[in-house]
């Protein structure tokens, strides 16, 4: 589903907003996602859902598009997608969209996105690669800050603040 809105004040807690969304949705129907920083939603170890936001101009409207894609009721995935699961769940897929959006557009004006987004995370404490001017680093996730950047600990102490990029947890 992709959501397409005036872009709010509070854009940079767009992708947290809209993953805790769809977590508050899904946790209603008896699943309960975790979040990977900072726009995947795994169970049970597999990524079900991939949540893209972008931000653009149009005219002199500052305009957002939030693009969410869940695994419903796939089973198979290709061997080079074995990090993909699905929350196998039979639904009408209209009726799901309408609650994600409802639910993003009240949790935008939520003062607890911050929080919300933080107990679902499930990378705290876990040890990360990430890539920062094209040089790998290794560190460990230790928190995020009030725009739900990650702070990182690099090996020599020294915090790194990620506002976007892919992570990789080490194994």
């Amino acid at each position: 589903m992709t959501l397409v809105f005036d872009a709010p004040d509070n854009c940079e807690l767009l992708t947290p907003a809209a993953a805790v969304a769809v977590c508050k949705v899904l946790e209603k129907r008896g699943i309960h996602p975790k979040i990977k920083w900072v726009n995947d939603l795994f169970l049970d170890g597999h990524k079900v859902c991939g949540i893209l936001s972008e931000r653009f101009v149009v005219g002199e409207k500052n305009i957002v598009s939030i693009g969410i894609g869940i695994n419903l009721t796939t089973s198979f995935f290709p061997n080079e997608l074995k990090i993909a699961g699905s929350i196998n769940l039979e639904c009408d897929k209209k009726i799901l969209a309408e609650e994600i959006a409802n639910a993003l557009l009240c949790e935008i004006k939520e003062k607890s996105i911050v929080s919300e987004y933080k107990k679902r995370l499930f990378i705290i404490g876990k040890n990360i690669i990430f890539s920062k001017n094209n040089i790998e680093y290794y560190a460990k996730a230790v928190d995020i800050n009030g725009n739900c950047n990650l702070i990182a600990e690099l090996p020599d102490g020294r915090l790194e603040t990620l506002s976007s990029g892919e992570i990789s947890i080490r194994i």
